[in-house]
């Protein structure tokens, strides 16, 4: 379950888009945010947060324990423009998060990682469990960097 927490109704409509469009796979948390991320954090695979990375950060901040058991985090900014993997980039699978998050709202996704160009990264399988995430292939893409829309040290 990928977890949807917005503070803004800019940040509320952009989650508003996801739900809609993976209706099966989000649940949206609402009320005061630390409280709406604490339950999400122990509940959910994935969390796409529609705060500022650095507000992110201090929430998420005392919750980290380890890649191998955190979820992805990936912050969206309030216009919905861009899509940055926080947290589970690699294991947790935040880089294809973010790319999936990026192309159903149109933003440039920002997965941060120390891969090689032309390496694979696996798609968002939805399972915080590494032994049990089974790469799907090479996430979707756009085709260059200069469309705007590209991962960065995507090829």
């Amino acid at each position: 379950m990928i977890a949807l927490i917005a503070l803004t109704v800019a940040g509320r409509a952009s989650a508003a888009r996801l739900a809609e469009a993976w209706p099966s796979e989000t649940r949206t948390y609402d009320g005061p945010t630390r409280q709406a991320l604490h339950r999400a954090w122990a509940e959910c695979d994935g969390l796409v947060c529609f705060l500022a990375v650095g507000a992110t950060t201090r929430l998420v901040a005392p919750l980290l324990d380890s890649k191998w058991v955190d979820p992805a985090v990936v912050c969206v900014d309030e216009a919905g423009r861009y899509a940055v993997a926080l947290v589970g980039g690699h294991v947790a699978g935040a880089n294809a998060l973010c790319t999936s998050v990026a192309g159903v709202l149109g933003a440039w996704a920002g997965p941060l990682r120390a891969r090689s160009p032309g390496s694979a990264a696996p798609c968002w399988t939805g399972n915080r469990s590494a032994s049990k995430r089974t790469p799907r292939g090479r996430c979707p893409r756009s085709p260059s960097p200069s469309a705007g829309r590209a991962c960065a040290g995507s090829s």
